[in-house]
C-alpha cells in the first residue's frame, strides 16, 4: 500500500524522470545512513562485501527512471498497470538464476497478467505507446532486482540492504549525469519547494519503510510470490489516481476489465499458495 503512492508522488513531482530518481535515491541514502546502527553495520562488512547490493542498486534506479518516464508518457494508472507484468517476468527469470525447477502454475499466471496488461493497453490513446513500452521494461528491471535480492536477503540487515542498493543506484545516476546534462540541457534543476515535499515524503514512506519491509519478507517468501503481492499496488493506485487526478474518467471498460483480472489472478495465485503449503504440511 505505501508502493502505490509512488505514482501518484511520482505525478505530482515536476521534475524530470532522471533528475526525480536522482533526488530520490540520494535523500532516501542519507536518511538511512542517519538511522543508528547502519553506520557501524556499514562498518563492519565493508565495502567489498555490500559490492553485489552496489550493482544491484543500478537496476533499481534503471527501474525507477523507466518507471517514472511511464508516468510522464502516460499517466500514474497506465504506469502501475504495466507492473502487472513483473509477475511474468519473475516467473521466467527466478527459475533461471535461483537454480530452482519452473512451476508451471506461476508462469500460467504470469501469462495471464500479461492478457491483463493487454486489454489495459487497449484501452489507451495511441500516443501513451512509447509510455506502456516503458512500464513494460520497468517491470522486467523490477523482477530482476527482486530475484537478485532474494538471494541475498539472508546475508545483510534489511536497513543496510537498503542503502547499499540506494547509494550504488545513485552512484550510477551520477556516473550517467554527464552525459544527461549534454543532451537534456536546462532539466537537471533545483526542485521546488513543493517538490521537495513529496521528495521527502516519497524517500520515507515509498522507499525506506516498504524497501526494507520488501527485503525482510523475502526471508520467508519466494521472489515470484513477492512480485505477485507488488501487484497489488496498481489497485491501490487506481483507487488513489481516480480520487486524486480524476483518471478513471480518462479510461474505458476495457482498462477495469484488465484490472479484475489482476485482481482475480492475485487471488487465484494466492489460495494455490495456501493448498500447496497445506498439502507439504501434511506430508511431513
Amino acid at each position: 500500500m505505501l508502493w502505490s503512492f509512488t505514482a501518484i508522488l511520482g505525478k505530482l513531482i515536476t521534475l524530470s524522470e532522471f533528475v526525480l530518481v536522482w533526488y530520490r535515491m540520494i535523500l532516501t541514502a542519507f536518511i538511512l545512513f542517519m538511522i543508528p546502527g547502519v553506520y557501524k553495520q556499514l562498518r563492519i562488512f565493508g565495502v567489498k562485501k555490500i559490492l553485489p547490493l552496489l550493482g544491484i542498486g543500478m537496476l533499481v534506479a534503471m527501474h525507477w527512471v523507466a518507471f517514472y518516464g511511464s508516468i510522464k508518457y502516460t499517466n500514474a494508472s497506465v504506469a502501475v498497470a504495466c507492473i502487472g507484468t513483473t509477475s511474468m517476468f519473475a516467473a521466467i527469470l527466478e527459475p533461471l538464476i535461483l537454480k530452482t525447477p519452473f512451476k508451471k502454475p506461476d508462469l500460467l499466471l504470469g501469462i495471464g497478467m500479461v492478457a491483463a496488461i493487454y486489454l489495459i493497453s487497449n484501452a489507451t490513446p495511441s500516443g501513451y505507446t512509447f509510455g506502456i513500452v516503458l512500464g513494460i521494461l520497468s517491470s522486467l528491471l523490477a523482477a530482476l532486482f527482486s530475484i537478485l535480492n532474494k538471494r541475498y536477503a539472508n546475508s545483510y540487515p534489511a536497513m543496510l540492504f537498503t542503502f547499499s542498493e540506494m547509494t550504488g543506484g545513485w552512484l550510477f545516476l551520477c556516473l550517467i549525469l554527464p552525459f544527461y546534462i549534454h543532451f537534456m540541457p536546462g532539466q537537471f534543476i533545483w526542485p521546488s519547494q513543493t517538490d521537495w515535499i513529496y521528495l521527502i515524503l516519497l524517500s520515507i514512506f515509498c522507499t525506506v519503510l516498504p524497501f526494507s519491509l520488501s527485503i525482510i519478507s523475502l526471508r520467508h517468501i519466494s521472489a515470484f510470490t513477492s512480485v505477485f503481492l507488488i501487484n497489488l499496488e496498481p489497485i491501490y493506485t487506481l483507487l488513489l489516481a481516480a480520487v486524486i487526478f480524476k483518471e478513471n474518467e480518462q479510461l474505458s471498460l476495457s482498462f477495469y476489465m484488465g484490472t479484475l483480472m489482476i485482481i482475480a489472478l492475485v487471488s487465484i495465485h494466492a489460495v494455490y499458495n495456501r493448498k500447496m503449503e497445506n498439502k507439504n504440511l501434511q506430508v511431513t
